[in-house]
């Protein structure tokens, strides 16, 4: 979201996005002072809830882990669960859904 201008404790401010699920698969050890890059895209949204698709590589471009995390939008004075707003699905515009499950396919 950072990189689309939009960090996420401005999000925060607006909308609320709890984790409601999550998965990892380790593919193999990262260690201790390892330097990782996290890739992570939207890989699907519905009317209130989306998926971001995490990869984690090594120095050496080798995959550690892969997995997702899906979220809600609650409004925060309600509480209650609310559609994407249109200024949010403004920063994941439908060509960034990955209709793939490369991130999460087994090792």
């Amino acid at each position: 979201m950072r990189e689309r201008g939009l960090p996420i404790s401005q999000v925060d401010k607006r909308v609320h996005l709890p984790v409601v699920e999550a998965l990892v698969r380790y593919v193999k050890p990262a260690r201790l002072d390892d330097l990782l890059e996290v890739t992570s895209r939207v890989g699907e949204r519905k009317r209130a809830s989306f998926t971001f698709f995490y990869e984690i590589n090594n120095q050496k471009r080798e995959i550690v882990a892969t997995g997702y995390t899906r979220h809600v939008c609650v409004e925060p004075v309600t509480a209650r669960l609310i559609a994407i707003p249109d200024w949010l699905k403004d920063r994941m515009p439908d060509e960034d859904l990955d209709p793939t499950d490369r991130f999460t396919r087994k090792g």
